[in-house]
C-alpha cells in the first residue's frame, strides 16, 4: 500500500488503497493469510500501524475537505472500510464466495463506507470507480449509477 500516491481526492484514495490491498491478497494469498494469522508475532508492529494509518489519514483529508461529515471519525470510518473489505477478501480466500465477488462487492463497501460517512453518492461512485481503476489487478469496477 506504501505505493499508492495520495492525490487531491481522498475518497480516491481510499478506495485506490482498498483495491491495492485486495490486489495483494490475490497476488500473494499464502502471505496474506499469514499476516492475520494471530499466533504470530509481528516482526514490525509500526509497519502494520503506517499502513493502517494511510486509511486514517484519507479519511481525516475526507472530512477536511467536506466530503464526510464533520462528526466522522478518521479511525472508525478507516476501520469499517478495512474490516469489510478484509472480510470480503477472507471470504474469497477461503472458498466462501467466488473470486469475482472481490469485483462485484468490493467497490460498493467502499462506497458504502464513504456515503455512511457523509460523503455524496454520486461523487463517491466517481472517486472510487477512478481508484479502484488505479489498480487493474484488482479487477473491480463500480457502477456508474444505482444502487
Amino acid at each position: 500500500l506504501a505505493d499508492v500516491p495520495a492525490t487531491d481526492d481522498p475518497v480516491r484514495d481510499l478506495a485506490a488503497l482498498g483495491a491495492a490491498y485486495v490486489a495483494a491478497a490475490q497476488a500473494d494469498p499464502f502471505l496474506y493469510r499469514a499476516m492475520f494469522d494471530a499466533a504470530a508475532d509481528l516482526e514490525d508492529p509500526a509497519a502494520a500501524d503506517a499502513t493502517f494509518g494511510r486509511l486514517v489519514e484519507a479519511a481525516g483529508r475526507a472530512r477536511a475537505a467536506g466530503r464526510f461529515s464533520d462528526d466522522a471519525d478518521p479511525v472508525a470510518v478507516a476501520t469499517r472500510i478495512w474490516a469489510a473489505g478484509h472480510g470480503l477478501v477472507l471470504l474469497v480466500l477461503t472458498d466462501v464466495l467466488p473470486a469475482q465477488a472481490l469485483a462485484q462487492h468490493g467497490p460498493e463497501l467502499t462506497v458504502a463506507g464513504c456515503v455512511g460517512a457523509g460523503d455524496d453518492l454520486r461523487r463517491c461512485r466517481t472517486s472510487v470507480r477512478r481508484g479502484w481503476g488505479a489498480a487493474p489487478s484488482a479487477g473491480a469496477s463500480v457502477p456508474s449509477s444505482g444502487g
